[in-house]
């Protein structure tokens, strides 16, 4: 589950890991960007009503696999294996970031079930 408190009050999402296959490269999470290693970010699912307009009945997003966002965004946990990019945000811009971005899906979501 995924829940944040947005302008309607506390909302959340149902989500469902889906297995990507396992290869080189790096995954970014969506949610806290951070870098990890392919196994380290795995397509989170959250299903949604299949319309006329929309071939498909999902959304999805790659998030850190272990949901540590938080702890990532801190730096009280790094992922092994890859190299982070630079930023200059402090942390509480990062939390933000987190937040803006949670709230973000949410809101695509909340799109896709009213079509």
């Amino acid at each position: 589950y995924l829940v944040a408190e947005t302008a309607q009050g506390l909302q959340g999402l149902t989500m469902e890991i889906r297995k990507a296959p396992t290869g080189g490269g790096a995954r970014m999470c969506q949610i806290c960007r951070t870098l990890h290693p392919s196994s380290g970010a795995s397509l989170m699912s959250i299903v949604t009503t299949k319309s006329a307009q929309d071939n498909y009945g999902s959304i999805g997003t790659y998030m850190c696999s272990d949901l540590a966002c938080v702890d990532y965004v801190r730096g009280t946990k790094t992922p092994d294996g890859t190299t982070q990019m630079t930023e200059t945000l402090t942390v509480e811009e990062k939390e933000e970031r987190v937040l803006t971005n949670v709230r973000s899906l949410i809101t695509s979501v909340e799109k896709r079930l009213k079509k």
